[in-house]
């Protein structure tokens, strides 16, 4: 916060050289709760534009193969993390769950149901969000 707030360079850098998913995500949900916590409507606008660019990086594909599967895992884990946060947290600015869900408009709701298992990351938190999204992936419209 301090760094964003003299308009010092701050990012993943501090991290671990091969740091992992959750580690990386962890480090972007913090700036996004500090952002929320203190009301810093531009540190918001950096923590959400970085939290979008994590999830666009995962390139999701939805082939049967390894690599693919393990970076369907790391995503179901991130996405998992967003469902937590805004069950536990209530955020200030929308922004970031707005990108979240518009990220996810660019993918089939079938494939987000049947590849990622959205509604089952779902289901213990919001059941009927996750019932909604199992009937919706269903439908040919």
């Amino acid at each position: 916060m301090i760094k964003h707030i003299y308009g010092f360079k701050y990012d993943e850098d501090h991290l671990a050289p091969h740091s992992n998913v959750d580690q990386r995500l962890d480090f972007w949900i913090d700036v996004l709760l500090i952002a929320n916590e203190y009301r810093i409507p531009s540190l918001t606008a950096v923590a959400t534009s970085s939290v979008l660019t994590f999830l666009r990086n995962f390139k999701l594909d939805f082939a049967p193969c390894d690599w693919v599967r393990t970076r369907k895992d790391n995503f179901r884990k991130a996405i998992k993390r967003f469902v937590e946060l805004e069950n536990n947290v209530t955020l200030s600015d929308g922004s970031c769950q707005d990108g979240v869900v518009a990220f996810f408009c660019e993918y089939s709701m079938s494939g987000l149901v049947n590849e990622l298992q959205l509604d089952k990351i779902l289901e213990p938190i919001e059941p009927f969000s996750a019932r909604l999204i199992r009937q919706l992936s269903k439908t040919k419209k």
